[in-house]
């Protein structure tokens, strides 16, 4: 029979006679409280607690745009992975003493598919050129590997940051260009200020 065994939450191991295996065991109030709370619980405490809205979304803002966050969560029904999406994005501004808002400027749609277009474009004369040279299959094969490596990275970042944050808010219904402001927590000098 395997001895059982028990994760100690505490600072040292202590001897357990060989009746079980303890381990030492790391474990964060914020897992306890993921594993635990329902989600309007959890919602309230990032609202509250900034180490944990840090840790759902990925940056930190202040307590009056957390609340602005989650009723935009509320609102268009995004996930946490959306939402952080777009603010990596630069289509979801927050900030101390500013608006919050969501929108997708044309500009970045177009750096999207300029960005898009040559990743694509310059990577197949690339491959094309090197399957026609000649070479051994070998030297085809790291070298087509090599454009790889370098152009499918440049093509997910150029998706990531322009073209799934257009795809996210075309799905909730903001249009390209729309901007889209939470008003529920903001006076008219800093609407106008955005």
């Amino acid at each position: 029979m395997l001895p059982s065994t028990q994760f100690q939450i505490g600072h040292t191991p202590r001897c357990a006679a060989r009746d079980y295996k303890e381990t030492h065991h790391h474990w964060s109030i914020i897992r306890q409280r993921e594993i635990t709370g329902n989600a309007k619980e959890l919602n309230d405490w990032a609202i509250e607690n900034e180490e944990f809205f840090i840790h759902r979304f990925g940056f930190d803002t202040p307590m009056e745009q957390r609340r602005d966050i989650f009723e935009l969560k509320v609102h268009l029904d995004l996930t946490d992975r959306e939402i952080a999406r777009l603010k990596t994005a630069g289509a979801l501004t927050v900030g101390k003493g500013k608006t919050t808002c969501l929108c997708v400027d044309r500009a970045l749609a177009a750096f999207g598919a300029v960005s898009l277009s040559i990743g694509l474009i310059a990577s197949t004369l690339l491959g094309s050129a090197l399957l026609l040279a000649g070479l051994p299959p070998i030297k085809q094969l790291f070298g087509l590997t090599l454009i790889s490596g370098f152009f499918i990275p440049f093509i997910w970042a150029a998706s990531a940051i322009s073209i799934q944050p257009i795809l996210i808010l075309n799905s909730r219904g903001i249009r390209l260009g729309q901007r889209w402001y939470l008003p529920l927590h903001i006076t008219d000098e800093r609407r106008n200020a955005a």
